[in-house]
C-alpha cells in the first residue's frame, strides 16, 4: 500500500507511522505537513491508497476542503470510488465528522490516538485495499483496431456507439473504432456502464446531467435516452451514485 499522514503535529504522524509498522512493514508511507502538500503530491502525479488526514489543520486548505479537492480531482479524471484513496479522518473535534459524509470518508479517529481503536480501523482499510486491488484487475477491455492489438482501460472509456458493423469507442482523449458485436463487447464491461439506447452504452463516471430524453456527458456529448431504456436508466444511474458514496 502507499499510504499518506496529513497532520500538522510531528508527533502524530510518528505515532501513526509506529503503530502502522506494527502491524505493516512493507507499506510506503509519506508525511504531509499542510493539506497543500498533499495536492501538490497528487498535482505532480502521485496516488495513494490510504490517506490519514487531520480536519483541523492550521494552515489553508484543512483537512476537510482537502478531501474535496481530490475528490473533485477524481471525478474530473472520471475515476470512481475504486480508484479514490481511503480517507481516514484523524481529529481532535469530533463535531466535525458529520461534514465528513459529503467527501465519502472511510472511517475516523479521535485523538488521543488509542492503539487499539487504531488498529481495529487498520485492519478494515487493509481489506477494503485488498478488495479494490482485486477489482482493479479486471478493468481493461483488449480490441482489434485497424490490425492492431489495443489494451483500454474500462476507466477511460466514455461511451461507446454502435453504427452498423462498426464500433466507436470513445475515450477521455481519443476515439477508437472497431468491428464487433455490440453485444460481445456490452459482456466485457463492468457495472459502471449502462445500454441507454439500442446503439449506446455510457459509463456513468463521465454522465454531467440528463433529461427523460438524453444525456449530457462532461465531455458535452448529447447521447439519446430510448423511452424504453428510461426507467432502466433513472434507476441504474442512482444505484451507482449509491455505490459511489457509500
Amino acid at each position: 500500500m502507499v499510504i499518506g499522514i496529513c497532520d500538522d503535529e510531528k508527533n502524530t504522524r510518528d505515532l501513526i507511522e509506529q503503530y502502522i509498522r506494527t502491524d505493516d512493514e512493507y507499506s510506503i508511507i509519506n508525511h504531509f505537513q499542510t493539506g497543500e502538500e498533499v495536492l501538490g503530491y497528487y498535482r505532480q502525479g502521485g496516488n495513494l491508497d490510504v490517506l490519514y488526514l487531520d480536519i483541523d489543520l492550521r494552515c489553508s486548505p484543512d483537512g476537510m476542503k482537502v478531501a474535496e479537492e481530490l475528490k473533485k480531482k477524481h471525478i474530473e479524471e472520471g475515476r470512481g470510488a475504486s480508484e479514490t484513496p481511503f480517507i481516514i479522518f484523524v481529529t481532535g473535534l469530533p463535531e466535525r465528522m458529520p461534514e465528513a459524509f459529503g467527501v465519502r470518508a472511510f472511517q475516523f479517529i479521535v485523538k488521543p490516538i488509542e492503539e487499539k481503536q487504531f488498529k481495529f480501523v487498520f485492519a478494515q482499510v487493509q481489506k477494503a485495499v485488498s478488495q479494490t486491488v482485486e477489482k482493479r484487475k479486471f478493468k481493461f477491455l483488449t480490441v482489434n483496431s485497424s490490425g492492431t492489438k489495443k489494451t483500454i482501460n474500462l476507466t477511460d472509456i466514455v461511451y461507446i456507439e454502435s453504427i452498423g458493423r462498426k464500433l466507436s469507442i470513445h475515450l477521455v482523449n481519443t476515439v477508437v473504432e472497431i468491428y464487433g458485436k455490440f453485444e460481445d463487447v456490452k459482456g466485457k464491461l463492468d457495472e459502471t456502464f449502462i445500454l441507454v439506447h439500442r446503439s449506446f452504452i455510457v459509463n456513468m463516471r463521465y454522465i454531467s446531467d440528463y433529461t427523460r430524453k438524453d444525456i449530457r456527458m462532461i465531455s458535452g456529448d448529447l447521447i439519446p435516452l430510448s423511452k424504453y431504456k428510461c426507467r432502466h436508466f433513472v434507476d441504474g444511474y442512482a444505484d451507482f451514485l449509491e455505490r459511489e458514496i457509500c
